[in-house]
């Protein structure tokens, strides 16, 4: 039962992750979903290491994953399959379980930054990169051959990697801890049903329809005062044309046949593991109001201490017999 728990578990910080973060407030969505990734696979590996576990684990999340959020992107799902793959290979080490899950979190959290990296460098080219450069140089006044751009994606590959390894090593201490829970921290496993969720549009379309119109703005303007703008309206140009080339090809002819693809994979899955299919499906409505009655119990602290009590609520009772 606890394997069928910690699944649950998991496929919720993947499908509900971002609503569980604007509860408490936190930034970084991103990094926090991946660190939450870590401390599941992390819990698994410590409990369920042997036989493949991690990865008919993961292949569950993902099944789910496409039932309960089907707009997510594949990369999302990459990411999983990526972070399940290197934790069964670290995890196999069984004699070094807390450097393996330290080594998970660096690698998990370096790989969500260098994806979202190469995502923006994909879309919008050197061209963009170039013309942030010029742009932080006339800002700064400073006519130095380095490259801001370079040194931006340093530093968030950097953060990401020093956030792994602490997560690595919190995620040890969580898995192989006893929890002794008080007992108005004890929250029965009720039969319920998840609520529905409100249809809304995803906030990323917001973000490209905002580029978008910034780089409109710009070609606009280095048209109009070629001598004052910083970036020349053709280099712009290109750029938006670029990025409305490659998300109109995505979303209109590559993005329906993957996703067709990853519904029949889905499929698959849900057909080969049935049994634990429908464990987890009867588990996953009891896993959310667990979380729910945790974020109302956890209330009691502030800041950082009531994240804490959170994660000490939320693995107690998905460890007690």
């Amino acid at each position: 039962m606890l394997y069928y728990r910690l699944i649950a578990l998991w496929v919720i910080c993947e499908a509900f992750a971002g609503g569980i973060m604007h509860a408490f407030k936190i930034p970084f969505t991103g990094m926090l979903v991946s660190s939450l990734a870590v401390l599941c696979i992390t819990c698994l590996g410590f409990r369920f290491s042997g036989k493949g576990k991690i990865l008919k684990a993961a292949l569950l999340v993902c099944a789910f994953k496409f039932a309960l959020s089907p707009h997510s992107p594949p990369t999302a799902y990459i990411a999983v399959l990526f972070q399940a793959a290197a934790g069964s290979l670290l995890f196999s080490l069984q004699r070094f379980k807390t450097t393996a899950a330290i080594l998970l979190g660096m690698v998990a959290l370096t790989e969500s930054a260098l994806q979202r990296l190469l995502v923006l460098w994909v879309l919008y080219g050197k061209s963009f990169w170039n013309a942030v450069d010029q742009y932080v140089e006339k800002l700064s006044g400073n006519n130095s051959n380095g490259s801001a751009t370079l040194t931006l994606a340093g530093i968030y590959i950097g953060l990401h990697f020093i956030v792994g390894i602490l997560v690595g090593a919190f995620s040890a201490s969580l898995a192989k801890r006893n929890f002794m829970l008080e007992a108005k921290y004890i929250i029965a496993w009720e039969d319920t049903t998840l609520p529905q969720r409100k249809k809304k549009r995803k906030k990323t379309k917001w973000i490209f329809i905002i580029v978008w119109l910034l780089l409109l703005a710009i070609i606009i303007f280095g048209y109009a005062n070629p001598d004052k703008a910083m970036i020349s309206g053709g280099s712009a140009l290109m750029i938006f044309f670029r990025a409305i080339l490659i998300i109109t090809a995505w979303y209109f002819f590559i993005s329906p046949q993957v996703k067709r693809w990853l519904s029949k994979r889905w499929e698959h899955t849900r057909s080969t593991q049935a049994e634990a299919y429908h464990q987890v499906t009867e588990l996953i409505p009891s896993t959310f109001n667990l979380i729910k009655k945790s974020i109302h119990l956890s209330a009691s602290k502030k800041g950082l201490a009531r994240i804490k009590l959170f994660i000490y609520i939320v693995l107690g009772n998905i460890f007690l017999e």
